[in-house]
């Protein structure tokens, strides 16, 4: 990569054309887990103190947040990501009560409906689902949505806009590797190599994130499906779903380029350097990025960097 592009300002990279974008970004893929959703449905389109826990206010959370989650992905394919692992759900739902989860089930319904597959038609996305999705569906009584699950992945094969990959959590050694795994003891005696299992789990076409993008708290846990292991991790501070243009540039810009300086040369430093950064370190030598505080009055954490 030339010296002009690793001096690009995120400012300057933010007004690229999607095109120059493609030409440095290579084959990226990442994982955007959507945290924040009904705070953000609530502050941009509901009514908290009405709820959405009955089906005609649900049914338009879930079509709003979906078709959101689709836009953003699609952007992100636009600048020539290859594929985004999206997070469908956390296990943290399956401690919700009754009501909730049926509303769920419409959710998932959802996912697999004629006018969503609309809008992976029109954005040309490739469709697939990844995980236990059949225990999922049989635990939100929507055990028939599966097929409609696999029609669409029939349906989208061929689709070259970006693969979009419906993920829920699984166990380590997905029982669906099972005989993958015998097969490599029984022949080799050792275990498949990581590689190995994820190309077996996500399709020949697999490429490892790079990036995850989530919410709030710097947090993964219940957020990486099996043998996903991105590098770079970003959190926004506002729900997910408010990630646009310039946001997501933003990102992109310290993937590519920030965090993929030459190693330093400290005799080229010269001593004014040295000064800068350790009055930087001292300055904010307190600082843990990761620390936040419980905030009474809107019920959410909130970093104590802000």
């Amino acid at each position: 990569m030339d010296r002009e592009i690793l001096t690009t300002t995120s400012e300057e990279f933010r007004a690229w054309s999607h095109e120059r974008v493609r030409s440095v970004i290579g084959d990226k893929a990442l994982i955007l887990s959507p945290g924040g959703s009904s705070r953000w449905y609530f502050m941009e389109h509901g009514n908290p103190q009405d709820g959405y826990l009955n089906a005609e206010e649900f049914s338009r959370y879930s079509k709003i947040t979906l078709e959101v989650v689709l836009n953003i992905a699609q952007m992100m394919f636009m600048d020539g990501v290859n594929t985004v692992y999206s997070i469908a759900f956390t296990p943290q739902f399956d401690k919700r009560d009754d009501k909730y989860l049926k509303m769920m089930a419409y959710g998932l319904t959802l996912m697999a409906s004629p006018e969503i597959l609309e809008i992976y038609q029109k954005y040309d996305m490739k469709v697939s689902f990844r995980g236990t999705w059949e225990t999922a569906l049989a635990h939100y009584g929507s055990t028939s949505v599966y097929n409609q699950f696999t029609d669409i992945t029939s349906r989208t094969q061929n689709n070259t806009g970006g693969h979009l990959v419906w993920c829920i959590q699984d166990k380590p050694i997905p029982d669906s590797l099972i005989p993958v795994v015998q097969r490599s003891l029984n022949e080799t005696h050792q275990m498949p190599e990581h590689e190995t299992l994820a190309r077996a789990y996500y399709g020949s076409d697999f490429i490892q994130p790079d990036i995850f993008i989530g919410n709030n708290k710097p947090s993964i846990g219940g957020q990486l499906p099996p043998f996903l292991m991105p590098s770079d991790l970003y959190f926004t501070v506002s729900p997910t779903l408010y990630l646009n243009q310039n946001s997501w540039r933003d990102i992109l810009h310290d993937h590519l380029f920030a965090r993929r300086v030459a190693y330093r040369d400290y005799q080229e430093m010269n001593p004014s350097a040295f000064d800068e950064l350790r009055n930087f370190y001292r300055e904010h030598r307190m600082d843990i990025m990761g620390v936040g505080k419980f905030d009474n009055v809107t019920q959410t954490w909130r970093s104590t960097l802000l």
